[in-house]
């Protein structure tokens, strides 16, 4: 056998060693990072036990709903199997404690409600599955002998409480270009002709000059859509009397010459025709129209410790708030009871005042103790006070 010249044998060694050497230095794995868990995602993963499913049963889908001007980014969560006798309404309350709740729709066994809450907005679809046509022979069975209209009632009660329930929960999020509609909270005004409005979520309440009487006519209206243009702020709604109404709010400083002061906010609102501009500030947040939850959280958020009702405020429930300008108006109620009562308060520089909590009607003595705080005659159930 031929002898390896020592040339062979140093190139054989110096090609091993290259080879070794490219093994350890070949390049590491690139570490994988985990995927930012959006907001909706992340609200739907703590939900999904709730309902009986895991993060894993949670499917992108683009949500588009009544308060939406095109689509969001969204995600659902699907059980189409839950037993119907779970208590159901309770999980949902619980979820949504706190949210502001808007645009209900009920049917034969099936709901839908949508939530909002910061930059999330949420719809709960449920429906009983069964048989509809059973189920509406049974509804609208017209029959007089009282055994049988009883022996229909007794088989809806049992296919309600046998069925499954298929619940949906489905959470998309607004963005800089497609704002929450709880983001358009302020309180508008201006002078030369003197005009103000308070812009609360959906609805929107004004005093205009009536060009006719020369008096001022305060009304209101429903707010349909929120959106933007470049940073401004911009909704828009209809009265039948009026026409379109359509608002522009930017964010740079406003200076009210009547009084010398300052506003955050400029402001411009056409109503049909007539076009006012002037002023604005940014309202409260958290006292919106739709917004419920538990009382002793409500307490707690608002900071307000001067409450003596009658109701217990852990199980207690508020709801029915109304705002305008600096009042507010709260409905209580207590449940397995009928005890309910309001809240009225007003917004000063030492912080809440209370006008009133208790049951209605106001009594005569309350009404003339404030009967000069501005528009508060006006408001709720003030409005049922005795005029002078």
């Amino acid at each position: 056998m031929k002898k390896r010249s020592g040339i062979s044998l140093m190139l054989l060694f110096l090609g091993a060693t290259l080879f070794s050497g490219c093994k350890e230095t070949q390049p590491a794995e690139p570490e994988v990072k985990p995927a930012t868990v959006s907001p909706a995602q992340a609200f739907l993963e703590t939900l999904a036990p709730v309902f009986g499913k895991t993060a894993k049963d949670i499917k992108p889908l683009a949500f588009s709903g009544v308060w939406i001007d095109g689509e969001l980014n969204g995600y659902l969560l699907r059980n189409d199997a839950l037993v119907s006798t779970e208590n159901i309404w309770d999980k949902i309350e619980q979820t949504f404690e706190g949210w502001v709740e808007k645009t209900q729709a009920d049917g034969v066994g099936e709901s839908y409600v949508e939530y909002l809450k910061d930059n999330l907005i949420c719809s709960v679809y449920t429906k009983l599955n069964y048989d509809m046509d059973e189920v509406m022979k049974l509804v609208y069975l017209e029959e007089e002998d009282a055994a049988k209209k009883q022996e229909a009632t007794e088989k809806l009660d049992k296919i309600y409480d046998e069925s499954t329930r298929t619940i949906e929960v489905h959470c998309g999020e607004f963005t800089e270009k497609q704002p929450s509609p709880l983001e358009f909270n302020f309180d508008l005004f201006g002078e030369e002709p003197f005009w103000d409005a308070s812009l609360r979520v959906d609805s929107l309440t004004y005093t205009l000059p009536n060009n006719e009487t020369h008096a001022f006519e305060t009304d209101n209206t429903y707010i349909g859509y929120w959106g933007t243009s470049g940073k401004n702020l911009i909704f828009s709604g209809e009265k039948y009397d009026l026409g379109v109404i359509e608002g522009e709010l930017s964010k740079e400083a406003c200076l009210d010459t009547t009084v010398g002061e300052t506003h955050p906010y400029k402001a411009r609102i056409s109503f049909g025709d007539g076009t006012f501009e002037g002023c604005a500030d940014k309202a409260d947040d958290f006292l919106v129209p739709g917004r419920q939850g538990k009382l002793e959280n409500l307490l707690k958020k608002i900071n307000y410790k001067n409450y003596t009702g009658k109701l217990n405020p852990k199980t207690a429930s508020y709801g029915g708030i109304q705002a305008e300008g600096n009042l507010v108006e709260v409905f209580l109620t207590q449940p397995g009871s009928e005890q309910t009562e309001y809240l009225v308060l007003g917004k000063t520089d030492k912080g809440r005042e209370t006008y009133w909590q208790g049951t209605t009607p106001v009594d005569d003595a309350t009404c003339e103790k404030y009967v000069n705080v501005p528009r508060l005659m006006d408001f709720g159930i003030f409005s049922s006070c005795p005029r002078g």
